[in-house]
Protein backbone atom coordinates (compact mmCIF):
# COMPACT_ATOMS: atom_id res chain seq x y z
CA UNK A 1 0.00 0.00 0.00
CA UNK A 2 1.29 3.75 -0.64
CA UNK A 3 2.41 5.56 1.90
CA UNK A 4 1.25 8.95 2.47
CA UNK A 5 4.41 10.48 0.98
CA UNK A 6 4.55 8.50 -2.17
CA UNK A 7 1.03 9.04 -2.42
CA UNK A 8 1.85 13.21 -2.21
CA UNK A 9 4.56 12.75 -4.76
CA UNK A 10 2.51 11.03 -7.25
CA UNK A 11 -0.40 13.68 -7.29
CA UNK A 12 2.35 16.40 -7.65
CA UNK A 13 3.64 15.03 -10.30
CA UNK A 14 0.31 14.54 -11.96
CA UNK A 15 -0.38 17.80 -11.51
CA UNK A 16 2.48 19.07 -12.92
CA UNK A 17 2.11 17.45 -15.91
CA UNK A 18 -1.30 18.55 -16.17
CA UNK A 19 0.03 22.11 -15.94
CA UNK A 20 3.00 21.61 -18.49
CA UNK A 21 0.23 19.89 -20.35
CA UNK A 22 -2.22 22.79 -20.86
CA UNK A 23 0.72 25.67 -21.17
CA UNK A 24 2.13 23.58 -24.37
CA UNK A 25 -1.57 22.92 -25.95
CA UNK A 26 -3.30 26.42 -24.83
CA UNK A 27 -2.36 29.60 -27.11
CA UNK A 28 -3.08 33.14 -26.00
CA UNK A 29 -5.18 35.27 -27.73
CA UNK A 30 -4.78 39.24 -27.50
CA UNK A 31 -7.21 39.84 -24.27
CA UNK A 32 -8.25 43.75 -26.47
CA UNK A 33 -9.59 41.92 -29.29
CA UNK A 34 -10.62 38.26 -28.75
CA UNK A 35 -13.74 38.86 -29.88
CA UNK A 36 -15.28 36.25 -32.42
CA UNK A 37 -17.90 37.88 -34.88
CA UNK A 38 -20.47 35.90 -36.88
CA UNK A 39 -23.49 36.50 -39.44
CA UNK A 40 -25.91 38.96 -38.60
CA UNK A 41 -29.18 38.36 -38.79
CA UNK A 42 -32.29 41.36 -38.95
CA UNK A 43 -31.64 43.95 -36.68
CA UNK A 44 -33.64 43.96 -33.02
CA UNK A 45 -35.61 46.38 -31.21
CA UNK A 46 -34.25 49.89 -31.26
CA UNK A 47 -34.51 51.88 -27.51
CA UNK A 48 -37.81 53.31 -26.81
CA UNK A 49 -39.97 50.61 -28.34
CA UNK A 50 -42.87 50.13 -26.63
CA UNK A 51 -44.90 48.06 -29.60
CA UNK A 52 -43.61 44.27 -27.45
CA UNK A 53 -43.54 43.43 -31.42
CA UNK A 54 -39.95 41.48 -30.74
CA UNK A 55 -37.20 41.84 -33.74
CA UNK A 56 -34.46 39.46 -34.80
CA UNK A 57 -31.90 38.83 -32.39
CA UNK A 58 -28.51 39.58 -34.23
CA UNK A 59 -26.69 36.39 -34.87
CA UNK A 60 -23.31 37.33 -32.86
CA UNK A 61 -21.29 35.13 -30.50
CA UNK A 62 -19.85 35.89 -27.20
CA UNK A 63 -16.62 37.98 -27.59
CA UNK A 64 -13.64 36.19 -25.44
CA UNK A 65 -14.58 32.83 -26.01
CA UNK A 66 -17.34 32.37 -23.16
CA UNK A 67 -16.32 28.49 -22.84
CA UNK A 68 -16.65 25.49 -21.31
CA UNK A 69 -14.14 23.35 -22.93
CA UNK A 70 -14.29 19.38 -22.28
CA UNK A 71 -10.95 17.77 -20.79
CA UNK A 72 -10.41 14.32 -21.91
CA UNK A 73 -8.07 13.48 -19.10
CA UNK A 74 -9.53 10.70 -17.63
CA UNK A 75 -7.54 9.69 -14.59
CA UNK A 76 -8.06 5.66 -13.83
CA UNK A 77 -8.74 5.51 -10.27
CA UNK A 78 -11.78 3.65 -9.18
CA UNK A 79 -12.40 1.80 -11.86
CA UNK A 80 -13.49 5.11 -13.86
CA UNK A 81 -12.86 4.90 -17.67
CA UNK A 82 -14.11 6.39 -20.84
CA UNK A 83 -13.43 5.60 -24.77
CA UNK A 84 -14.01 7.15 -27.26
CA UNK A 85 -17.47 6.49 -29.81
CA UNK A 86 -19.38 8.82 -32.79
CA UNK A 87 -21.68 10.86 -31.55
CA UNK A 88 -24.95 9.65 -33.47
CA UNK A 89 -26.32 12.65 -35.89
CA UNK A 90 -29.80 11.29 -34.27
CA UNK A 91 -28.57 10.99 -30.77
CA UNK A 92 -30.35 7.87 -29.23
CA UNK A 93 -32.76 9.17 -26.83
CA UNK A 94 -32.96 7.38 -23.37
CA UNK A 95 -30.54 4.88 -24.05
CA UNK A 96 -29.96 4.25 -20.42
CA UNK A 97 -33.27 4.53 -18.83
CA UNK A 98 -36.54 4.14 -20.66
CA UNK A 99 -38.80 5.31 -18.14
CA UNK A 100 -41.38 8.25 -18.40
CA UNK A 101 -40.63 11.04 -16.48
CA UNK A 102 -42.70 14.33 -16.57
CA UNK A 103 -41.51 17.82 -17.05
CA UNK A 104 -42.25 20.92 -14.54
CA UNK A 105 -45.30 21.80 -16.52
CA UNK A 106 -46.67 18.14 -15.50
CA UNK A 107 -46.27 16.37 -19.47
CA UNK A 108 -44.43 13.80 -20.19
CA UNK A 109 -41.02 14.20 -21.74
CA UNK A 110 -41.23 13.74 -25.30
CA UNK A 111 -39.93 10.91 -26.86
CA UNK A 112 -37.76 12.41 -29.78
CA UNK A 113 -35.42 14.55 -28.73
CA UNK A 114 -31.96 15.13 -28.46
CA UNK A 115 -31.88 15.08 -24.67
CA UNK A 116 -33.68 12.17 -23.21
CA UNK A 117 -35.46 12.19 -20.16
CA UNK A 118 -32.04 11.30 -17.91
CA UNK A 119 -29.60 13.77 -19.68
CA UNK A 120 -28.32 16.54 -18.50
CA UNK A 121 -26.40 19.38 -20.60
CA UNK A 122 -23.62 21.97 -21.12
CA UNK A 123 -25.21 24.32 -22.71
CA UNK A 124 -22.20 26.20 -24.27
CA UNK A 125 -18.42 24.75 -24.45
CA UNK A 126 -15.94 26.14 -26.90
CA UNK A 127 -11.96 25.02 -27.50
CA UNK A 128 -9.29 26.98 -29.20
CA UNK A 129 -8.62 30.77 -29.10
CA UNK A 130 -6.55 30.51 -25.90
CA UNK A 131 -9.67 29.05 -24.09
CA UNK A 132 -9.82 25.77 -21.97
CA UNK A 133 -12.22 24.27 -19.74
CA UNK A 134 -11.73 21.31 -17.04
CA UNK A 135 -15.16 19.87 -16.32
CA UNK A 136 -15.74 17.56 -13.13
CA UNK A 137 -18.28 14.34 -13.42
CA UNK A 138 -18.87 12.85 -9.82
CA UNK A 139 -21.06 9.80 -9.19
CA UNK A 140 -23.08 10.48 -6.15
CA UNK A 141 -24.38 7.09 -6.23
CA UNK A 142 -22.67 3.56 -4.43
CA UNK A 143 -23.16 1.48 -7.27
CA UNK A 144 -21.22 2.26 -10.79
CA UNK A 145 -22.81 4.14 -13.43
CA UNK A 146 -22.39 3.79 -17.27
CA UNK A 147 -22.82 7.58 -19.15
CA UNK A 148 -22.28 9.15 -22.37
CA UNK A 149 -20.97 12.56 -23.21
CA UNK A 150 -21.76 13.82 -26.87
CA UNK A 151 -20.83 17.41 -28.38
CA UNK A 152 -22.79 19.27 -31.17
CA UNK A 153 -22.20 22.37 -32.80
CA UNK A 154 -23.85 25.30 -33.57
CA UNK A 155 -25.80 23.06 -36.20
CA UNK A 156 -26.87 20.54 -34.12
CA UNK A 157 -24.47 18.51 -35.39
CA UNK A 158 -21.48 15.74 -34.00
CA UNK A 159 -18.91 18.02 -33.16
CA UNK A 160 -15.22 17.04 -33.45
CA UNK A 161 -13.40 17.26 -30.31
CA UNK A 162 -9.87 16.79 -29.06
CA UNK A 163 -8.83 14.43 -26.00
CA UNK A 164 -5.37 14.26 -23.96
CA UNK A 165 -4.82 11.13 -21.91
CA UNK A 166 -3.38 11.00 -18.91
CA UNK A 167 -0.88 9.40 -18.21
CA UNK A 168 0.14 8.22 -21.68
CA UNK A 169 -0.88 11.57 -23.25
CA UNK A 170 -2.26 9.88 -26.19
CA UNK A 171 -4.64 12.09 -28.74
CA UNK A 172 -7.58 11.21 -29.64
CA UNK A 173 -10.43 13.34 -31.67
CA UNK A 174 -13.99 12.43 -31.27
CA UNK A 175 -17.52 13.33 -31.19
CA UNK A 176 -18.74 11.51 -28.16
CA UNK A 177 -17.20 9.25 -25.33
CA UNK A 178 -18.69 6.16 -23.31
CA UNK A 179 -17.88 6.38 -19.83
CA UNK A 180 -17.96 4.78 -16.55
CA UNK A 181 -17.68 5.70 -13.07
CA UNK A 182 -16.96 3.63 -10.37
CA UNK A 183 -18.83 3.90 -7.23
CA UNK A 184 -18.79 7.22 -6.16
CA UNK A 185 -16.09 7.53 -8.62
CA UNK A 186 -15.47 10.88 -10.48
CA UNK A 187 -13.64 12.09 -13.56
CA UNK A 188 -11.91 15.59 -14.46
CA UNK A 189 -12.10 15.91 -18.64
CA UNK A 190 -10.05 18.18 -20.23
CA UNK A 191 -10.37 19.57 -23.82
CA UNK A 192 -7.99 21.42 -25.80
CA UNK A 193 -7.38 23.36 -29.22
CA UNK A 194 -3.90 24.91 -29.78
CA UNK A 195 -5.14 26.62 -32.94
CA UNK A 196 -6.23 29.93 -32.45
CA UNK A 197 -9.72 29.32 -34.08
CA UNK A 198 -12.51 28.76 -31.64
CA UNK A 199 -15.23 25.65 -32.07
CA UNK A 200 -18.30 26.97 -29.92
CA UNK A 201 -21.44 24.17 -29.09
CA UNK A 202 -22.82 22.39 -26.17
CA UNK A 203 -22.69 19.07 -24.71
CA UNK A 204 -25.42 15.97 -23.85
CA UNK A 205 -24.60 14.07 -20.93
CA UNK A 206 -26.58 11.06 -20.61
CA UNK A 207 -27.41 8.38 -18.29
CA UNK A 208 -29.60 6.03 -16.20
CA UNK A 209 -31.46 8.41 -13.19
CA UNK A 210 -33.69 5.61 -11.96
CA UNK A 211 -31.24 4.32 -9.84
CA UNK A 212 -28.42 7.19 -9.95
CA UNK A 213 -27.76 10.52 -9.70
CA UNK A 214 -24.91 12.35 -11.68
CA UNK A 215 -23.19 16.15 -10.32
CA UNK A 216 -20.32 18.61 -11.95
CA UNK A 217 -19.34 21.60 -12.87
CA UNK A 218 -17.22 22.89 -15.11
CA UNK A 219 -14.58 24.91 -14.74
CA UNK A 220 -13.83 27.21 -18.12
CA UNK A 221 -10.38 29.78 -18.35
CA UNK A 222 -9.02 31.89 -20.38
CA UNK A 223 -5.20 33.29 -20.13
CA UNK A 224 -4.07 36.48 -20.89
CA UNK A 225 -0.73 38.40 -20.61
CA UNK A 226 0.27 35.29 -17.77
CA UNK A 227 -3.24 35.29 -16.18
CA UNK A 228 -5.67 32.94 -15.88
CA UNK A 229 -8.96 34.18 -15.10
CA UNK A 230 -11.39 30.63 -14.35
CA UNK A 231 -15.77 31.06 -13.77
CA UNK A 232 -17.49 28.02 -12.56
CA UNK A 233 -20.87 26.71 -14.07
CA UNK A 234 -22.71 23.34 -12.52
CA UNK A 235 -24.32 21.11 -14.73
CA UNK A 236 -27.80 22.45 -16.13
CA UNK A 237 -31.05 20.78 -17.25
CA UNK A 238 -33.03 20.87 -20.46
CA UNK A 239 -36.27 22.15 -19.56
CA UNK A 240 -35.54 26.28 -18.66
CA UNK A 241 -38.34 26.75 -20.81
CA UNK A 242 -39.17 30.05 -18.89
CA UNK A 243 -36.62 31.70 -16.93
CA UNK A 244 -35.25 35.02 -15.66
CA UNK A 245 -31.86 36.12 -15.51
CA UNK A 246 -30.10 39.57 -14.34
CA UNK A 247 -28.13 41.15 -16.79
CA UNK A 248 -25.46 44.40 -15.65
CA UNK A 249 -23.84 46.78 -18.19
CA UNK A 250 -22.76 49.32 -16.18
CA UNK A 251 -18.97 50.28 -14.75
CA UNK A 252 -17.01 48.12 -17.40
CA UNK A 253 -18.88 45.28 -17.52
CA UNK A 254 -21.30 43.35 -20.25
CA UNK A 255 -23.66 40.27 -19.55
CA UNK A 256 -23.48 37.44 -22.50
CA UNK A 257 -26.20 34.69 -22.41
CA UNK A 258 -25.62 30.88 -24.49
CA UNK A 259 -28.99 29.49 -25.28
CA UNK A 260 -28.93 25.62 -26.30
CA UNK A 261 -32.05 23.76 -28.14
CA UNK A 262 -32.21 19.97 -27.00
CA UNK A 263 -35.12 19.27 -29.09
CA UNK A 264 -35.89 17.83 -32.47
CA UNK A 265 -38.11 20.79 -33.22
CA UNK A 266 -37.09 24.62 -34.38
CA UNK A 267 -37.43 26.32 -30.98
CA UNK A 268 -38.77 30.03 -30.93
CA UNK A 269 -36.65 31.80 -27.74
CA UNK A 270 -38.57 35.48 -26.97
CA UNK A 271 -36.66 37.35 -24.58
CA UNK A 272 -37.83 40.25 -22.40
CA UNK A 273 -35.26 43.22 -21.69
CA UNK A 274 -36.76 44.58 -18.11
CA UNK A 275 -35.72 47.81 -16.45
CA UNK A 276 -35.08 47.52 -12.72
CA UNK A 277 -39.24 48.47 -12.09
CA UNK A 278 -40.00 45.59 -14.43
CA UNK A 279 -41.28 47.59 -17.15
CA UNK A 280 -39.83 46.23 -20.99
CA UNK A 281 -37.04 47.96 -22.41
CA UNK A 282 -36.43 46.02 -25.19
CA UNK A 283 -36.91 42.78 -26.73
CA UNK A 284 -36.29 39.90 -29.34
CA UNK A 285 -36.89 36.56 -30.40
CA UNK A 286 -34.37 33.95 -32.55
CA UNK A 287 -35.24 30.81 -34.50
CA UNK A 288 -32.33 27.98 -32.61
CA UNK A 289 -32.71 24.79 -35.11
CA UNK A 290 -33.22 21.56 -33.92
CA UNK A 291 -29.71 20.59 -31.63
CA UNK A 292 -28.80 24.49 -32.14
CA UNK A 293 -26.89 26.81 -30.43
CA UNK A 294 -26.53 30.41 -30.22
CA UNK A 295 -24.78 32.82 -27.65
CA UNK A 296 -24.40 36.66 -27.81
CA UNK A 297 -23.34 39.50 -25.79
CA UNK A 298 -26.44 41.11 -24.73
CA UNK A 299 -25.76 44.84 -25.70
CA UNK A 300 -24.39 43.81 -29.17
CA UNK A 301 -28.05 42.61 -30.15
CA UNK A 302 -29.71 44.82 -27.96
CA UNK A 303 -28.19 48.53 -28.08
CA UNK A 304 -30.77 49.74 -25.69
CA UNK A 305 -29.02 48.04 -22.99
CA UNK A 306 -25.60 49.47 -23.24
CA UNK A 307 -25.08 50.95 -19.87
CA UNK A 308 -28.46 49.57 -18.49
CA UNK A 309 -29.10 46.92 -15.74
CA UNK A 310 -31.92 44.76 -15.07
CA UNK A 311 -33.51 41.40 -15.92
CA UNK A 312 -33.85 39.45 -18.51
CA UNK A 313 -37.40 37.01 -19.12
CA UNK A 314 -36.63 34.21 -21.91
CA UNK A 315 -39.52 31.95 -22.78
CA UNK A 316 -39.72 29.22 -25.42
CA UNK A 317 -42.24 27.15 -27.47
CA UNK A 318 -40.79 24.07 -27.17
CA UNK A 319 -40.52 21.67 -24.21
CA UNK A 320 -36.99 21.95 -23.87
CA UNK A 321 -34.54 24.87 -23.42
CA UNK A 322 -31.02 25.31 -21.65
CA UNK A 323 -29.51 28.81 -21.02
CA UNK A 324 -26.15 30.21 -18.88
CA UNK A 325 -25.21 33.78 -18.34
CA UNK A 326 -21.75 35.71 -18.17
CA UNK A 327 -21.20 38.63 -16.18
CA UNK A 328 -17.46 39.82 -17.70
CA UNK A 329 -15.13 42.81 -16.81
CA UNK A 330 -14.69 44.23 -20.29
CA UNK A 331 -13.11 47.34 -19.31
CA UNK A 332 -9.66 45.16 -18.35
CA UNK A 333 -8.66 41.87 -17.52
CA UNK A 334 -11.43 40.10 -18.88
CA UNK A 335 -12.62 38.36 -15.57
CA UNK A 336 -15.40 36.91 -15.66
CA UNK A 337 -18.60 35.05 -13.63
CA UNK A 338 -21.47 32.83 -14.51
CA UNK A 339 -25.08 33.95 -14.39
CA UNK A 340 -27.87 31.41 -13.21
CA UNK A 341 -31.25 31.14 -14.45
CA UNK A 342 -33.89 31.66 -12.19
CA UNK A 343 -37.41 30.20 -12.33
CA UNK A 344 -39.77 28.44 -9.99
CA UNK A 345 -42.22 25.41 -10.67
CA UNK A 346 -45.42 28.11 -10.58
CA UNK A 347 -43.93 29.74 -13.88
CA UNK A 348 -44.80 26.36 -16.15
Amino acid sequence: MKDSHQKAAEDHNLAAHAQRTAAALTQEVDNKSGRETGALASPVCGAGDSSHTPGLIRRATLPIGFVFVFAAVAFGQHGNWYKPVAASPNPTFGRYNTASVLLKSGKPAPKASFVSSTAQVFPHIATGGGWETVVVIVNMSVTPVDFTASFYDEAGAPMQVTFSEFPSGHITTTSAIDGHLGSEGSFNFSLFDATSNTQVGWVMLDYDTSSHRIGGYSAFRYRAGGVINEGLVPISGYDDTRFYMSFDNIEGFATGIALTNPSTSANVVTIAALDLDGNEITGGHLTLPAGGHHSFVLADSFPALAGRTGTLYVSSNQAMLSAVGIRMNVAGGYTFTSIPVMNWEGMF
